[in-house]
C-alpha cells in the first residue's frame, strides 16, 4: 500500500512540476481583481474562477505573498463602506485558504470608499469600485519540487548486533 501512494505521490509531483514548466506565470507581482454586486459579499462565478487561477498561478508559480485590499463605491456611510471591504476581503481570503493558499502568505487591507478605481459623485453606484485587488507577490521564491531530484536523507545507525 505505501508503494501505491509513493508513485501516486510522485505522479502528482511529476504533474505539477511538469504543469508549472508549461504555465504562463508571471515572474514578478501580479494582480487580480474581483468585482462585486451592489451591497453584497459573495462573488459571482467569474469572481470564483478568477480565484481559481490565482491560486495555481500562487501554488505552481511559488508566490510566497498574497496581500488583499478590500474596496467599495461611494453608497452608504464610510463607516459601513469599511465594513463591507474588510467582509468582501476576508471572502476572498476564504476562497483562497479553500484552494491551499497559505494562511501565512495573505494579508488583508481594506480602504473602503476612500480609494476608488473610477472617480464619482458620493451615493453613486459604480461596479469597478466594488472590487478587491489581490496583488500576489514572490513567483519563484518558493518552486514546487522537482520530482525528478533524488531525495538525500541519513540512515539511522545499525543496532548493535550480539
Amino acid at each position: 500500500m505505501r508503494r501505491a501512494m509513493g508513485l501516486a505521490g510522485a505522479a502528482i509531483l511529476a504533474a505539477t512540476a511538469a504543469a508549472a514548466q508549461e504555465a504562463d506565470v508571471p515572474e514578478t507581482a501580479q494582480s487580480y481583481v474581483v468585482l462585486f454586486g451592489f451591497d453584497r459579499e459573495p462573488m459571482d462565478a467569474e469572481g470564483v474562477e478568477t480565484l481559481s487561477h490565482l491560486a495555481d498561478d500562487f501554488l505552481i508559480g511559488g508566490a510566497d505573498a498574497a496581500l488583499v485590499a478590500g474596496y467599495t463605491d461611494t453608497v452608504g456611510d464610510a463607516a459601513f463602506n469599511r465594513g463591507l471591504a474588510e467582509r468582501r476581503a476576508r471572502e476572498v481570503r476564504r476562497n483562497l485558504l479553500a484552494r491551499g493558499v497559505p494562511s501565512a502568505a495573505i494579508a488583508i487591507t481594506t480602504f473602503g470608499e476612500t480609494a476608488p478605481a473610477v472617480e464619482t459623485p458620493d451615493e453613486t453606484r459604480e461596479r469597478l469600485n466594488r472590487r478587491v485587488v489581490i496583488e500576489v507577490q514572490g513567483f519563484g521564491t518558493n518552486p514546487p519540487p522537482d520530482p525528478l531530484t533524488p531525495v538525500s536523507f541519513a540512515l539511522p545507525p545499525e543496532a548493535p548486533q550480539d
